[in-house]
């Protein structure tokens, strides 16, 4: 079921009316039952993955929990973790490590074909093994306890407003506020009515709009001018970041409206002035994941891994974490790559980058390096990338980039009405950036004006009034639906 679907808002409305009308000792089965509903929507028969997976983790928790030694418990984590990555594993990658070994083996001359797998990709899948491995890592170092009800357990790991695509949650965080008794509060559900709004304006205003023009650019990027392929570049960042947070937006308001509150899983990326800073503010919950269970354990390792190394390590991983595709390594690559030489700029120019008065000047650098990333996230492989590089490059070095730029009607889809998908969605993408800024230099100013009902409300209408009017509507699946 997808968010900006129509059953999606007959499904919440009905959830959040039973969910308050059921008592407390109640609700955590209920939730459950709804959340296995809002998973199966889509191919039934996978849940039981998510089931058989739960089951593993919940008692390995307990196992790890409980063993008398240090063998035993290294043991139950492991068995947890092969379980829980042979699955994903099997279902993302096999397909993808089979072509690739029989490509290998028929360049070496061999007749060989591995056979591929009739299967499709889990919904979710990265998301909630990710989520169950971190919570089995919680207990073995002594984090947390496990969790003896096997009910809260799987709902902490089924819990429909974050199981597709996150924000990828921590048992300290979620289990807990599952278990709490919780009260119906007005001000939690007037935030998230509005999350909800605003991740619907993110996805179908900016997102859905701006891949109209993407989708046309990248589909067919070899007969493309260099400045089309520079704004959809430039498009594509705007279109990915309104798509993933605006997910975000609508898991964290639904949350609220059942009385949770999940992790924030944005913060103002685009405004970092730096390729470290954006990563601290990009998809924190996988960020801080690869950090907490990566990260700080290769450090910390007896032979003790560089930090160089551990940071390459991080990247790399999350590449192969996004896709079974060699596009996402070397957006990885590349994203390590700037990080590293940001760093050894800070190192060399620290007066620059503590500058206020360039931060600016900052910002724009570091949105254009990830926008470079971008194209390789987003294109069908790496010969692709490299050639729409190529092309806004050769027009950047030859000097006609400004007057492709201003003449992109021609490579422009057009509704009827005469306005352009592209601009709806840049205008609008436009707008969420500058009130993050406001947020950002300003956050008592906005504060106070959301909490005045004539500004609250009138930000209610614009919103729903710009997504009904400007929204290119119909459920479109979410970019992240596919990691």
């Amino acid at each position: 079921m997808i968010f900006t679907s129509l059953e999606y808002l007959i499904f919440l409305p009905i959830v959040l009316a039973v969910f308050w009308a059921t008592p407390h000792q109640h609700r955590w089965a209920f939730l459950l039952v709804v959340s296995y509903v809002f998973y199966m929507f889509w191919r039934p028969e996978y849940a039981l993955i998510m089931l058989t997976l739960t089951i593993v983790d919940y008692f390995a928790g307990i196992r790890i929990a409980n063993a008398a030694t240090q063998s035993s418990r290294r043991l139950w984590l492991a068995g947890s973790i092969v379980a829980n990555l042979s699955m994903l594993f099997f279902f993302k990658y096999y397909n993808f490590a089979a072509s690739e070994a029989s490509a290998l083996l028929h360049r070496l001359g061999s007749d060989l074909h591995i056979p591929l797998a009739d299967i499709i990709l889990p919904l979710g899948i990265s998301f909630h093994t990710f989520q169950a491995m971190g919570y089995t890592l919680d207990i073995y170092h002594n984090r947390i306890k496990p969790e003896k009800h096997i009910g809260y357990f799987a709902l902490f790991i089924a819990y429909f407003p974050q199981i597709v695509a996150g924000p990828i949650e921590r048992a300290g965080h979620l289990l807990v506020q599952l278990k709490e008794k919780q009260t119906f509060s007005y001000e939690r559900a007037r935030e998230g009515f509005f999350l909800i709004l605003l991740g619907f304006f993110k996805k179908l205003v900016i997102a859905d709009n701006l891949a109209v023009y993407v989708d046309r650019c990248y589909g067919s990027w070899d007969s493309m001018r260099g400045g089309s392929l520079l704004l959809a570049t430039y498009a594509f960042a705007f279109q990915i970041y309104a798509d993933f947070s605006g997910y975000t937006d609508i898991a964290r308001g639904s949350a609220k409206l059942l009385g949770v509150d999940l992790l924030i899983n944005f913060r103002m990326p685009y405004l970092a002035d730096s390729v470290g800073e954006f990563w601290r503010r990009w998809h924190v919950s996988l960020t801080s994941w690869f950090r907490d269970y990566v990260y700080k354990p290769l450090l910390a390792t007896p032979r003790k891994c560089s930090r160089t190394a551990a940071v390459f390590i991080v990247f790399l991983l999350s590449g192969i974490w996004h896709g079974a595709n060699w596009t996402f390594v070397a957006w990885a690559l590349l994203n390590a790559l700037f990080y590293f030489l940001n760093e050894k700029a800070i190192a060399l120019k620290p007066s620059w980058f503590s500058n206020q008065k360039l931060r600016p000047l900052r910002v724009f650098i570091t949105f254009n390096l990830i926008a470079i990333t971008w194209v390789f996230f987003r294109a069908d492989s790496i010969s692709s990338a490299f050639g729409i590089l190529r092309r806004i490059a050769g027009n950047i070095l030859d000097g006609r980039m400004f007057a492709y730029i201003l003449h992109i009607g021609g490579d422009s889809i057009w509704v009827e009405e005469g306005i352009s998908f592209f601009w709806v969605g840049m205008f609008a993408g436009a707008l969420i950036l500058i009130a993050e800024r406001i947020q950002q230099s300003s956050p008592s100013i906005v504060l106070r004006a959301m909490n005045r009902r004539p500004l609250r409300w009138a930000s209610y209408i614009f919103l729903a009034y710009s997504t009904i009017l400007l929204g290119n509507l119909g459920a479109k699946q979410f970019i992240y639906f596919q990691f």
